[in-house]
């Protein structure tokens, strides 16, 4: 169920509500293998599971200079453990809960002011032109945050005796959760017109806060655990010719 309104010519707000109900699935057959832990067989038509959310949109196109949309989801998504004889949910494995994107942008056309004209034409603009925070024929600063809860994970124990990593066949999928996803990054964008080709400066800066995102956890033979991360800071630049 969805409701849509539109407050100005250029805003739209969009909120939906569902539910859905998942059976008949096709994943692997679980086998326990003899020695306190679950292996996989072939699949099998065991999938069963439910979702249900709330998904909330607002877009503004771009007008008067900027633009910008947000989006926002709030879902529980839950699968059904075969192995228990009674009916016993479980987190799915993409089961974020919240999930918020933010993205919006500034453009301004320095090209249609008489003052950049007579600047580009200068000695100045030709060195200094390139520098991220100088005018250009189109500028654009935009940003982008992203959120979502944590990743919700089966945790794995190690065997001294068989020194590898192994889920018990009587532990619950799914009791853990990573830490939430949170990355916050900057792009600024120079565009210069010319006769038959247009040039494209970007400087792109993700991960502005430097944070640590987890991505997933990383099992070594030795029996140590590592969590994998995804991009710290990182700083992007480049030139586009486009003809």
């Amino acid at each position: 169920m969805g409701f849509e309104y539109f407050p100005r010519e250029d805003v739209r707000f969009t909120t939906e509500i569902y539910t859905k109900q998942f059976d008949d699935m096709p994943m692997n057959e679980i086998l326990p293998d003899g020695n306190g832990a679950d292996s996989t067989g072939d699949f099998v038509n065991l999938g069963a599971g439910r979702s249900r959310g709330i998904e909330v949109f607002l877009q503004k196109k771009f007008s008067n200079q900027w633009y910008g949309t947000f989006s926002y989801s709030h879902s529980i998504s839950e699968g059904i453990d075969p192995r228990k004889d009674e009916v016993e949910y479980y987190p799915w494995d993409y089961d974020y809960t919240d999930v918020m994107s933010l993205i919006g942008g500034y453009k301004i056309r320095y090209m249609d002011y008489d003052w950049y004209k007579q600047y580009r034409e200068s000695s100045v603009a030709k060195f200094t032109s390139w520098f991220p925070l100088a005018p250009a024929d189109e500028y654009e600063v935009s940003f982008r945050i992203r959120y979502a809860g944590g990743k919700p994970f089966t945790p794995k124990t190690y065997s001294q005796r068989y020194r590898k990593w192994y889920v018990d066949a009587n532990q619950d999928y799914n009791t853990e959760r990573m830490d939430d996803y949170l990355r916050f990054d900057i792009m600024i964008l120079q565009r210069f017109y010319y006769e038959k080709v247009n040039l494209v400066a970007f400087w792109d800066i993700m991960n502005v806060m430097n944070r640590d995102n987890p991505w997933d956890y990383v099992y070594n033979a030795d029996g140590t655990k590592d969590i994998a991360l995804q991009y710290k800071t990182f700083p992007i630049g480049g030139v586009t010719l486009e003809f």
